[in-house]
């Protein structure tokens, strides 16, 4: 069981660290798709790179209840969500 925890919490950090890397930047990481595909993105959550009329405008997101992480893409300029348990890697 101890073995589980430590996995458990190197994937929390893990999150915790692109979290943060795209609150002050953006990053390029890759996930599975709810399709099963792999999908490559690059995406922030810094207000200085999201166009003003994509701001959030309020509120909470109920998705991360779900344990979903949501992020703005920057090539696609648009909102999208993932699975947080369905990363697979990220680049600073």
């Amino acid at each position: 069981m101890e073995n589980l925890d430590i996995m458990i919490t190197e994937q929390e950090q893990f999150l915790q660290e692109l979290l943060q890397r795209m609150r002050s930047g953006a990053a390029k990481f890759r996930y599975y798709k709810a399709d099963g595909s792999l999908r490559e993105a690059i995406g922030t959550l810094s207000p200085a790179i999201i166009p003003a009329d994509k701001m959030p405008k309020g509120g909470t997101n109920p998705a991360a209840q779900y344990g979903y992480i949501a992020y703005f893409d920057v090539e696609r300029q648009d909102w999208r969500q993932f699975l947080a348990k369905n990363l697979l890697w990220y680049e600073l």
